[in-house]
C-alpha cells in the first residue's frame, strides 16, 4: 500500500487584543497576534493567513516558509480581524489541495474559544483528513477551550459552500473510498431530464448500442446527439460509471480514443451510437423496436470497427455498466484477425497479472534488430553497475550495443568500473556542465550504424524481467509508433512513471505517481480504467527509459540542447508526436528507477531556464482546454492520480468531442 502522507502537528494561538509597543492604532483598538507552531515538519509548506477587516475586505499575507522542526511563524493582525483563515500549501508533494482552516470566533461569553472548520478544494483525500485530523488532535491554543462540536465544510470554488457533512472530524476509510460516487450522484442530479427533439433528430441516422445490465443517463441520447453533430464520425462513444457494488463503483473518464487501449481493453464504454448504413452493414440489426437499440458486445464491436474511418469521444458521463466481461478464445481470435492484414505477427494473450483482466500482446522485433543503448552516467558506479548487470542478465548480448558516457568521473571507484566496461562496450568521456540532451545526441551519432533503435536510459534504472526490450522494440517497430516507453516504478514498489500528462500538477508531470503497482495479494494494480496496467498513447514519456527508432530521432532532430535537463525528453516526444507518430506507454513492461539518485532532489524548480524555453515553445499547447488531448478534462489537473474534478460534476452545457482515426496511419518518410 501507499505509505500515508506524513502530515505535521501544527498548533495555532490566537491572542486576544492588546496594544503593539512599536505599532499602535490610532483608536487603540490593538493587535491580536497569531502564531503558527510547527512541531513535527516532515514535508515543508507556505503557510498563508487570510482574514476580512472591519469593512469585510479581503487581507492576505504568506507568512515564511516552514521547511524544518521545530518552526514558527507569527503574525500581528487587528483586533477586528475576523474569519481569519490558515491556508498551508504543500510544496512538490502528491497532495495537489491546500487544506484551509477556518477559525470562527463564537459569541460571547465564549469570545476567547475558537471553532474550526475544514473547507477542501476540492473534495478531500485521505492524506489530507490525515492532516487534519492531527491538526484538531492539537487544538487551537486560544486561552479558552475547543469545542468539541465540529462540522467540516466542503467548498467548491466559486461555486461557494454548498456542501456540508455534518459527520465529526474523524472519518473512516469507507468514508474516503467513495468520492466516485458521490460525484455521480451530484452529476445526475444536475442533468435536465427534459426530453429534447433535437437530439431524437440527430440520431436518426445512427443506431444506439448498449451493454447488457448498463443504465443510460437521462441526457445520454443529447450527449450522443451532440457528437454526431460536431464531429460526423460513424462511431460515437463516451464516458460510464462501472458498478462494484450498489452505493460503489469506479469512473471511466476518458481522452480520445486510440487503438492501443482498445486493444489493451476491447470496449468503448457501455454505450455507443453507430450509423445505421454501416451497422447493417455489419449485420447489426435493432431488437428493440421502440428505442432502436441492440446489445452492444465485442463480437458486435468487432464487426462494426472495420467498417468505420473515425470515433467521436464525447466526454460526459453516458451511462451506469457493470464490468465488460472479459474476451473469450473465439473473441480474441477475432481480434487477432482483424489485425491481421495491418500486423499479421501481433499475438494477444489474456493478461491474467491484473484485475479485471485485460489482454497482452506481442510485438515480435524485426530478426535483424539491433538497439543502441545510451547511459549517461558520473560517479554513480552501484547504479551503473546494477544497471548494467540487470541489462546482461535480462537480454540477448547480439541484440544491443552499449554505450557509457562518463561525465567525468572522478571517484577511482567509478573509473575501474568504467575501464572494465570499455573492454566490452563503447565508453565515451564528454567534459563541460551537465547537458543531457546534448550528451545523448551525441551518443547518438556515436552509435554503431547497424543500430535501428535507440534507447535513452538513465544509469539508476533496472530491468527485473527478461522480456522487456523485446516487447519495446516490437511496439517500436510498428510504422505508426514514434517512440515507447515501460512502466517505472519506486524500489518500494510504488509507481514513478505510467505516463507524461500536459498540464498536470503545474506545466507537465508523471500520472499515477505514487500509485503502488501491486496490489498486498502481488496481482498488478490497474489504477483507474487500468491506467497502470493497459498499453496507451500519451503526450509524453520521461528520457529515463525511452525507446525509438532511429530513422524518427534523426527525422524531428533528436533533442533540445537548450534544454539541458528539464522538459528535453517531454519536447522530444511532443515533436515526434507532432510528426503524425503515436507515443506508447506500454504498461505491461516494469522496470525499477532510482530517480534522481545523482543529482539529489530540489524543493525549488531546479532547472528555470529550461523551464522557460519549454513554456516559450510550447506555452500555447499547455494553455488550450484540455492540453492534453489523452486525458480526460473530467479529471483534475491537481492530482497525480487521477481523480474526477469535483467542479465539473455536471453535465458540460457542450461537452468537448475529440474526433480521432481508428486506424492508424503512418507518416510519410521524408524525402532524401
Amino acid at each position: 500500500m501507499r505509505r500515508p502522507l506524513a502530515p505535521p502537528t501544527l498548533r495555532l494561538c490566537v491572542d486576544a487584543a492588546a496594544p503593539h509597543a512599536r505599532h499602535p492604532l490610532p483608536d487603540g483598538s490593538g493587535w491580536r497576534r497569531v502564531t503558527l507552531i510547527g512541531a513535527s515538519v516532515a514535508h515543508p509548506f507556505w503557510p498563508t493567513l487570510q482574514w476580512r477587516d472591519a469593512h469585510a475586505r479581503a487581507q492576505t499575507r504568506r507568512l515564511p516558509f516552514v521547511d524544518r522542526s521545530p518552526a514558527q511563524a507569527a503574525i500581528h493582525l487587528p483586533a477586528d480581524a475576523h474569519q481569519i483563515t490558515l491556508q498551508l500549501t504543500p510544496w512538490r508533494l502528491p497532495l495537489a489541495h491546500a487544506a484551509q482552516i477556518i477559525i470562527q470566533p463564537l459569541p460571547a461569553p465564549q469570545r476567547l474559544a475558537r471553532r474550526l472548520c475544514a473547507a477542501l478544494a476540492p473534495l478531500a483525500r485521505r492524506s489530507v483528513w490525515r492532516m487534519l485530523r492531527s491538526v484538531a488532535a492539537q487544538g487551537i491554543n486560544a486561552r479558552g477551550a475547543l469545542p468539541a462540536a465540529w462540522r467540516i465544510l466542503h467548498h467548491e470554488g466559486a461555486a461557494g459552500l454548498t456542501r456540508r457533512l455534518t459527520k465529526p472530524l474523524g472519518r473512516t476509510a469507507a468514508d474516503d473510498a467513495i468520492p466516485d460516487f458521490w460525484w455521480l450522484q451530484r452529476y445526475l442530479a444536475a442533468i435536465d431530464p427534459t426530453p429534447t427533439p433535437a437530439a431524437d433528430a440527430a440520431l436518426a441516422d445512427y443506431l444506439i448500442l448498449r451493454r447488457a445490465g448498463a443504465e443510460l443517463t437521462p441526457d445520454a441520447r443529447a450527449q450522443l446527439a451532440h457528437g454526431a453533430r460536431e464531429s460526423g464520425a460513424e462511431l460515437i462513444c463516451g464516458d460510464l460509471f462501472v458498478r462494484s457494488g450498489p452505493k460503489s463503483g469506479q469512473l471511466a473518464l476518458r481522452g480520445r480514443f486510440c487503438l492501443e487501449r482498445f486493444l489493451s481493453a476491447p470496449e468503448l464504454g457501455g454505450v455507443v451510437a453507430v450509423r445505421r448504413d454501416i451497422a447493417a452493414r455489419a449485420g447489426v440489426v435493432a431488437t428493440t423496436v421502440a428505442d432502436a437499440e441492440t446489445p452492444l458486445t465485442l463480437a458486435a464491436l468487432l464487426r462494426l470497427l472495420p467498417l468505420c474511418q473515425r470515433i467521436a469521444h464525447v466526454s460526459a458521463l453516458l451511462c451506469l455498466a457493470p464490468p465488460a466481461p472479459p474476451p473469450s478464445a473465439a473473441e480474441l481470435q477475432s481480434l487477432r484477425a482483424l489485425l491481421a492484414t495491418r500486423w499479421p505477427q501481433a499475438a494477444p494473450e489474456p493478461d491474467r497479472q491484473s484485475a479485471p483482466p485485460g489482454i497482452v500482446w506481442r510485438w515480435p522485433a524485426p530478426q535483424e534488430a539491433r538497439v543502441a543503448i545510451i547511459i549517461p552516467t558520473r560517479d554513480n558506479v552501484a547504479h551503473l553497475r546494477r544497471c548494467v548487470e540487470s541489462i546482461a542478465r535480462s537480454c540477448d548480448p547480439a541484440r544491443y550495443r552499449l554505450i557509457i558516457l562518463d561525465h567525468a568521473s572522478r571517484a577511482p571507484a567509478t573509473r575501474a568500473y568504467l575501464a572494465e566496461l570499455a573492454a566490452h562496450h563503447s565508453v565515451q568521456r564528454v567534459t563541460g556542465p551537465f547537458n543531457f540532451a546534448r550528451f545523448n545526441n551525441l551518443a547518438a551519432e556515436l552509435a554503431d550504424p547497424a543500430c535501428d533503435f535507440l534507447l535513452f536510459l538513465n544509469d539508476d534504472v533496472e530491468a527485473l524481467n527478461g522480456d522487456w526490450l523485446t516487447r519495446l522494440t516490437g511496439l517500436a517497430a510498428r510504422a505508426d509508433v514514434g517512440a515507447v516507453g515501460p512502466l517505472l516504478q519506486y524500489p518500494d514498489g510504488r509507481a514513478q512513471h505510467a505516463g507524461l500528462v500536459l498540464g498536470l500538477w503545474r506545466h507537465c508531470d508523471h500520472v499515477g505517481k505514487f500509485q503502488p503497482v501491486r496490489g498486498p495479494d502481488g496481482a498488478r494494480n490497474p489504477g483507474r480504467d487500468g491506467h497502470l496496467t493497459h498499453c496507451a498513447q500519451v503526450s509524453a514519456l520521461t528520457g529515463a527509459c525511452l525507446l525509438m527508432r532511429r530513422r524518427v530521432f534523426e527525422e524531428v532532430g533528436g533533442f533540445d540542447e537548450q534544454l539541458a535537463v528539464g522538459y528535453n525528453d517531454v519536447d522530444l516526444c511532443l515533436r515526434v508526436g507532432d510528426a503524425g507518430y503515436a507515443i506508447v506507454y506500454d504498461g505491461h513492461t516494469v522496470m525499477t528507477h532510482h530517480e534522481s539518485a545523482t543529482r539529489g532532489k530540489s524543493l525549488g524548480d531546479p532547472h528555470p531556464q529550461d523551464t522557460r524555453h519549454f513554456l516559450h515553445k510550447h506555452g500555447a499547447r499547455l494553455r488550450r482546454n484540455p492540453p492534453d488531448l489523452f486525458f480526460s478534462p473530467l479529471l483534475s489537473r491537481d492530482h497525480l492520480t487521477p481523480t474526477p474534478e469535483p467542479e465539473r460534476a455536471a453535465p458540460p452545457a457542450a461537452a468537448l468531442v475529440q474526433t480521432a482515426p481508428i486506424w492508424p496511419h503512418p507518416p510519410r518518410s521524408p524525402q532524401p
